[in-house]
């Protein structure tokens, strides 16, 4: 389009005209001669062959490692995907799903029809699938649903089985063993794969961490970390696992510390200083007394999950039983610090703003001095200005200083400064001793007189 065509609003720049315009970037014409089109169609057609023979060798490729897989898989009866992953290093990790309706609607089935059977006479997973498809299939084709309370328990049940399943306790040491040795096996398979994938370098050492526990203890490197505990730390990594065993051991237990008072209060206050500062900023101090105006007003934050029965105050003000309490509540981050919402913060400030209304006292005061309202007598430093005793004393100690000063940037001397003179001595000619035979003329001396 040409620019006699233009109705002005076509580009920026001619719908502002006044604005400054960049300079357009030239280019070289790319235009091609008859014999550089022959030229660069030959080359073209070259690598477009290259590109199919590539791709039929790589199709070869996988067809020969596919057929290898299947016999690796019918040979040692394993499933192909498992060999699969091995020989491309692939991730073992995966999403985790949702729960689905049918699924959670089988547990809820299972849990209801076995809570009360003895072992051997349960029902099996294929027999509650199958009762669970049929029941769903006859509320399909008379059009109704679960009941509301029903379908809100059956998914409450799935969800704490879920936590219980992720974050449960194992009930004996053999089970915990177990559950222990399979995720450091993934954990060491999965280094293994990510160090081949990316090169990273990795340790991993797993031991028990009680003397009752009788988990084995779990050591891998990778290759290029090979090494690294011998040379930088001075022990084998055999070494470095039984010395995490003997600190894990007989070592600090972490919660498992004596539950005196003292350290109690520590822990307290050091978790609820950096929960503070972590979202209040650095140099954050928590203040008790004035929590409400202080604290969550100043920084749209607050405390939740404070034991009901513990005070709300510092932890220096509370008792053994206290502390414990609010100890287990901190340390399993049910009393943890969050950011109010804004209709919690609304909600805060209306109330604070009632509580005033009604002439209560928000917080604590600051307290009042003594001698509020009268008259003080003068500060005492600005009376030694114009004493001459203080200025001779402040004389004094600024030379006491400055000699000290003196002393300490002052060349040390050197232990052989007794040798050096003997060595100059020897080196000098001899001194001219005055005979004891020549007496001075003391007459003048005496006419003086």
């Amino acid at each position: 389009m040409s620019a006699e065509h233009l109705t002005g609003d076509e580009t920026l720049h001619l719908r502002n005209p006044l604005l400054p315009v960049s300079k357009l970037r030239e280019h070289r014409d790319k235009r091609l001669t008859d014999a550089e089109k022959i030229t660069e169609a030959q080359k073209q057609q070259a690598r477009r062959e290259k590109a199919l023979a590539l791709e039929a060798e790589i199709k070869a490729i996988h067809q020969r490692t596919n057929q290898e897989i299947e016999e690796l898989a019918s040979k040692y009866n394993k499933k192909e995907d498992i060999i699969r992953s091995s020989v491309y290093c692939s991730s073992l990790l995966k999403a985790e799903r949702k729960p689905n309706s049918f699924n959670v609607e089988v547990q809820w089935k299972i849990f209801n029809l076995n809570k009360d059977l003895p072992i051997g006479e349960r029902y099996q997973l294929k027999e509650v699938q199958d009762m669970v498809r049929k029941e769903r299939e006859d509320r399909a084709v008379r059009g109704l649903t679960l009941p509301p309370e029903e379908d809100a328990a059956m998914w409450a049940h799935a969800q704490k089985m879920l936590d219980l399943k992720r974050s449960g306790v194992r009930p004996n040491n053999r089970s915990a063993a177990k559950d222990a040795y399979n995720v450091g096996k993934k954990v060491a398979v999965e280094m293994k794969r990510a160090n081949q994938r990316t090169g990273i370098a990795g340790l991993l050492a797993m031991t028990r961490g009680h003397m009752q526990d009788i988990y084995a203890p779990t050591i891998y490197e990778t290759k290029n970390a090979r090494g690294f505990c011998q040379k930088s730390l001075g022990h084998k990594l055999e070494d470095v696992g039984g010395r995490l065993e003997a600190y894990a051991t007989t070592g600090p237990q972490g919660h498992r510390l004596a539950l005196d008072v003292p350290s109690m209060r520590k822990e307290c206050v050091s978790i609820i200083a950096e929960g503070l500062q972590q979202l209040a900023g650095k140099g954050t101090s928590m203040n008790y007394n004035n929590y409400d105006t202080g604290i969550a007003a100043k920084y749209g934050i607050h405390l939740v999950g404070w034991p009901a029965h513990v005070p709300f105050t510092s932890p220096s003000n509370l008792s053994a039983d206290h502390l414990r309490d609010l100890r287990a509540a901190l340390l399993s981050k049910r009393c943890i610090w969050q950011v109010m919402s804004t209709d919690e913060f609304e909600t805060h400030e209306q109330r604070l703003q009632a509580m005033r209304a009604e002439g209560q006292t928000v917080g604590v005061p600051r307290k009042t001095r003594s001698d509020k309202n009268k008259k003080r007598r003068r500060n005492v430093e600005n009376d030694d200005e114009n004493n001459p005793d203080v200025e001779v004393r402040a004389s004094v100690q600024k030379k006491k200083r400055t000699s000290k000063a003196m002393a300490k940037n002052a060349p040390r001397k050197s232990g052989k400064g007794g040798k050096a003179k003997r060595a100059h001595a020897t080196q000098l000619p001899p001194a001219l001793h005055k005979s004891v035979e020549v007496l001075e003329d003391t007459s003048d001396d005496d006419a003086d007189e």
